[in-house]
């Protein structure tokens, strides 16, 4: 498992700077930090914090077998409306969802409806629907979750980022292009020993 101040403290390793960051007292050290000047201040390892949030949300958006559930059927509420599923291991935010199978003619996106999100239907534009829906979703799931192999694509994609943006050690700059390379290679290469997929990205029988 690898924790937001592990995270923290290896990208700045990456670009050439000491530790800063360690567990915020009093919380989890899975989410939050403590950094030298607090982690909406000013201090390398709060930027960094940013930057690593960032980088961290992108590769999620883009889903993964760790994030994305399929064929899962939305039971409608008594009042025909379709909440948002709650995955297991999840931070409650569904990243991104669509109707699939014998739901895919319903048009559908995410909107609040009075303080509840649920689906909306953009054929009918209201919240209801004449029947259960079959989705695929991707969700933002605790960063701990996140497997190690992804974990290391977003360390040194954030080490990238920050080393560019503030040219820390820019001799440096190609030999952290090369590890994102091999490290995003390694991620698609894991996405399908671990995603049931084949050569062609098909779901698999």
């Amino acid at each position: 498992m690898t924790t937001k101040a592990d995270a923290v403290n290896r990208v700045l390793n990456l670009v050439g700077k000491m530790d800063q960051a360690k567990p915020a007292g009093g919380v989890s050290p899975v989410e939050k930090t403590n950094t030298a000047e607090g982690s909406s201040s000013s201090s390398t390892a709060s930027y960094v914090e940013r930057f690593l949030d960032r980088c961290e949300r992108q590769l999620q958006e883009k889903g993964w077998y760790w994030n994305t559930e399929t064929d899962v059927t939305l039971t409608l509420t008594a009042g025909n409306q379709a909440n948002l599923p709650t995955p297991a291991g999840g931070t409650g935010e569904i990243l991104r969802i669509d109707t699939v199978g014998s739901s895919r003619q319903v048009p559908v996106v995410m909107k609040d409806d009075n303080g509840t999100d649920r689906l909306f239907n953009l054929k009918d534009n209201d919240f209801t629907f004449d029947s259960d829906l079959k989705v695929e979703y991707q969700y933002r799931v605790r960063f701990d979750y996140i497997p190690e192999t992804f974990m290391d694509y977003v360390i040194a994609k954030t080490a990238l980022d920050v080393n560019m943006a503030y040219q820390f050690q820019p001799e440096m700059q190609s030999q952290l292009a090369m590890l994102v390379g091999r490290q995003e290679m390694l991620m698609h290469k894991d996405q399908i020993n671990q995603g049931d997929v084949n050569i062609l990205a098909t779901s698999e029988a």
